[in-house]
């Protein structure tokens, strides 16, 4: 969150990370980047019914507050070693979607086999039905998935806050290079900083993750179209043969 203030050695406003005005811009933020996701179920083939969509993306919309509060402390602490936390907000959000995306997704992945292999609170991500009541969705299965997402996010967000602050003196450039442009005026930067590029990055992340963490369905239509393939295949090899025999035999005739 951020607020202009005054400092009393210098008459520019200071962009600072808590007050009023950053509550209202993060409120902004979220309703923007969790909209694409509406967006998403549209143009999916088969929508997911409106409480299994709510399932899938309240995991992600839970966990974005988790990571936002884990994001404003990495800010205060790095931004506070260089005086520069507002860059940091937002270096924070780039490393989350560069990196911490690939290893939300490698960390998911690798815990959601492990379980099942060794049938450690096995589960399948966005599955929250049983075999006796298919209609009724099971409360506690959102639970448990979404305890190892949160799980998930923490290993990734603690690699990335390591990776962040081993390399943070070349972080510490590569901000001033990316968002020397947007300094115009420190409400311009604020815009930039708080609102229009946390909502592109949050948005593209939004959507990649829900493409793994709600059900996989084999598509029956390409199964449907293997089988055909198959069976085309098939016919035209008893063809083939077919012909070879009926070849053999107009030889041998013509032998006779």
């Amino acid at each position: 969150m951020l607020n202009l203030s005054e400092s009393s050695s210098s008459p520019e406003p200071k962009c600072e990370l808590f007050g009023v005005l950053g509550i209202i811009i993060q409120a902004l933020l979220g309703f923007l980047s969790f909209s694409t996701l509406v967006i998403k179920r549209y143009k999916e083939k088969k929508p997911r019914p409106w409480l299994i969509w709510g399932m899938d993306t309240s995991k992600q919309a839970f966990g974005a507050c988790y990571q936002h509060v884990l994001n404003l402390w990495v800010a205060v602490w790095l931004g506070g070693l260089t005086d520069s936390p507002c860059k940091w907000y937002f270096l924070n959000y780039m490393m989350d979607i560069m990196f911490g995306t690939i290893l939300n997704y490698l960390f998911f992945m690798g815990i959601e086999r492990f379980c099942s292999k060794f049938f450690i609170l096995k589960f399948k991500s966005g599955v929250y039905y049983n075999k006796d009541e298919p209609s009724k969705p099971l409360f506690h299965k959102w639970i448990y998935q979404f305890m190892i997402w949160i799980l998930v996010l923490t290993m990734a967000k603690f690699s990335v806050i390591l990776a962040s602050y081993l390399g943070r003196d070349a972080l510490d450039v590569v901000g001033d290079i990316i968002l020397t442009p947007v300094r115009i005026n420190v409400n311009f930067e604020l815009v930039m900083i708080m609102v229009v590029l946390p909502l592109v990055l949050n948005a593209g992340q939004f959507w990649i993750q829900d493409n793994f963490l709600k059900k996989q369905d084999k598509p029956k239509e390409n199964m449907i179209e293997v089988n055909d393939f198959t069976a085309r295949a098939n016919v035209s090899l008893i063809g083939e043969e077919n012909g070879k025999i009926e070849d053999l035999n107009s030889t041998i005739c013509s032998d006779l």
